[in-house]
């Protein structure tokens, strides 16, 4: 049984917490590009695949105990850590400031500058927030896979 609860688990990885990564990044061009229906959707997907992510975390307690692995080990700990430190910021900072952006290009604030688009005021945080959530999950990932 430990064996599907952690196929599962890694499948599930795969494709929620995957684009949970990587979707804010995709939204950082919307941004610069002034596309606000693109980043609404975005934003959408974003926050759904990041509360998602959860059912990967649950599901990774279920894999822990079906395999009598205990959470004492530093690699678990800190992988529970440093995830919970990716959602947060995801849903409360990364979600919030997209839908921001969007905002901001539908109001039509500061378009142009000179002969360039200018960038919403919300992509530098979710530039900032979506780089150090991507790498969290980057270390969560090694963790599980090298188990130190």
């Amino acid at each position: 049984m430990a064996h599907v609860f952690i196929a599962l688990h890694v499948i599930l990885a795969v494709f929620i917490v995957g684009p949970m990564a990587l979707l804010p990044h995709t939204g950082l061009r919307a941004l610069r590009v002034r596309n606000a229906a693109q980043v609404r959707s975005l934003t959408t997907s974003v926050s759904i695949f990041s509360w998602l992510s959860l059912l990967v975390f649950l599901l990774g307690f279920a894999a822990e105990g079906a395999a009598h692995i205990s959470f004492g080990h530093l690699w678990v700990w800190l992988s529970v850590l440093l995830y919970l430190a990716a959602f947060v910021l995801s849903v409360f900072v990364v979600v919030p400031n997209l839908r921001r952006g969007a905002e901001e290009i539908e109001q039509g604030e500061a378009t142009i500058a000179g002969d360039k688009p200018v960038r919403p005021a919300a992509y530098s945080a979710v530039a900032a927030t979506a780089g150090v959530t991507t790498i969290l999950l980057v270390v969560v990932v090694i963790l599980m896979a090298f188990r130190p």
